[in-house]
């Protein structure tokens, strides 16, 4: 039952005038214990009890903190070398596009060269001495 719904019931209970409402249980219930030093001390418990476990309770959400910021700080190294792998992937694809492009204009001109050789080579033989390559001595 929420906390606002046992005010209504506890509220419509009092303006009815019935025992309910002497009945209702405090919706807000009050901890069992005394303060001593400034320091709340819970029943069953010591003022040492209580500031020990608050000594723990800050040493661990100092080391709770200091691992968060170690956590932050790797992502954020993670992330620049995920940067620097993806720029050198993308300068190694640009790289291998250059060569393939040099690649495929030295096979054009290869094959244009050939082509030259074949026609010059037929020309020769069908008598035409200026295409002929010159003879080795």
């Amino acid at each position: 039952m929420t906390r606002c719904f046992a005010l209504s019931i506890a509220l419509a209970a009092s303006l009815a005038g019935g025992a309910a409402a002497q009945d209702a249980p405090d919706p807000v219930e009050k901890p069992a214990g005394h303060f001593e030093q400034g320091v709340f001390v819970p029943e069953g418990s010591t003022l040492a009890e209580v500031l020990e476990q608050q000594a723990a309770n800050r040493a661990q959400a100092e080391a709770a903190q200091r691992q968060e910021e170690e956590d932050a700080a790797r992502l954020a190294a993670y992330e620049k070398a995920q940067e620097a792998y993806h720029a050198e992937l993308a300068r190694i694809e640009e790289e291998r596009r250059a060569i393939e492009a040099q690649a495929a204009k030295a096979a054009a001109e290869h094959e244009a060269a050939m082509a030259k050789w074949r026609e010059d080579v037929a020309a020769c033989q069908r008598g035409d001495k200026s295409r002929c390559a010159p003879r080795a001595k």
